[in-house]
């Protein structure tokens, strides 16, 4: 008999991981800021076969119930966007190239290239986006720095 995925969530191993993914967002939703209602931990992907806990830090974020809601529901709006942009003749490839690049320039923080992709030239996008390229800038420092002290720790 397999475990389901609520059943999971009670293990102590995801608790402690939960816990520490709460501790390292404050408390906070990162993405509307608020710290008095009831937050989850969210994974940003799923790989099959994986337990939820055996995730890397940098694919959790705390979101509160709200938000996390709409990550939800996003998921499946853009996988219905990705199938309406290939219904228009668009290859899976050209798609991967366009995500790409958005990617590449989210981590080079040119919000200029992100801007014009997105048809925004007025700069409405800069707060938004700034965010989101220091929130994630933040989480692979803490998680390269927190590997890093690890290997220190092992013997030779």
């Amino acid at each position: 008999m397999s475990t389901s995925y609520s059943e999971k969530l009670k293990d102590p191993r995801w608790q402690k991981k939960r816990l520490n993914i709460l501790n390292r967002d404050k408390f906070t939703c990162q993405i509307c800021g608020d710290s008095k209602n009831t937050l989850n931990v969210h994974h940003l992907s799923y790989s099959k076969g994986k337990e939820p806990w055996d995730y890397d830090d940098i694919n959790l974020i705390t979101l509160c119930n709200e938000c996390h809601d709409r990550e939800h529901d996003s998921s499946a709006q853009i996988n219905d966007l990705v199938e309406s942009i290939r219904s228009r003749g668009v290859t899976s490839i050209e798609i991967l190239s366009l995500l790409q690049t958005v990617d590449e320039y989210l981590y080079l923080e040119d919000n200029r290239i992100i801007q014009s992709i997105c048809g925004d030239e007025s700069g409405a996008f800069d707060a938004d986006i700034k965010n989101l390229a220091d929130r994630r800038d933040r989480l692979v420092k803490k998680t390269y720095s927190r590997k890093k002290r690890n290997k220190k720790n092992e013997p030779f």
